[in-house]
């Protein structure tokens, strides 16, 4: 079961790269703060099945530029905090171009749902309109035909 925790700090703690397996399984988290710990590059990838994280604070880790490609599922990520890492600006900035690009697919992929939603509900209300053309073509000719009489 996912744990519903949206915010975690962790900043001046103990915590290791094996500690973050357990903050791996939290699902919902949306902030974490690690900085001033023990974690390293080995640590995050932990991390990457925290889909819905968007901030991140590594400040005053041992995390380097080979760790950051570890990051790069998280396409939630906004802020990403680095200072007094091993990283290096290119490092981050490639991070940071990918993110951005998940981002754009995810917002491409989300109109392109919205759009087939839209043709289906066109479709579906087309398909009514059809079906029930006989059925309103049958009433209007019952309602034009001669009344007959009863005794």
């Amino acid at each position: 079961m996912a744990l519903a925790l949206q915010t975690l700090d962790l900043g001046e703690t103990g915590v290791t790269d094996q500690g973050l397996r357990v903050v791996g399984e939290m699902k919902n988290l949306r902030r974490l703060s690690l900085d001033r710990t023990a974690v390293t590059d080995a640590g995050l990838a932990h991390l990457a099945p925290l889909k819905n994280l968007e901030y991140l604070n590594l400040h005053t880790t041992a995390v380097t530029d080979a760790g950051l490609p570890q990051l790069a599922p998280l396409s939630r990520l906004r802020s990403l905090y680095l200072w007094q890492t091993k990283v290096t600006p290119a490092a981050a900035e490639g991070l940071g171009s990918k993110l951005v690009d998940q981002r754009k697919i995810r917002r491409i992929e989300d109109q392109i749902s919205q759009l087939q939603n839209e043709i289906r509900a066109q479709q579906f209300n087309a398909n009514l309109g059809t079906n029930s053309a006989p059925a309103a073509k049958a009433e209007k000719a019952a309602a034009n035909a001669p009344s007959t009489p009863t005794p």
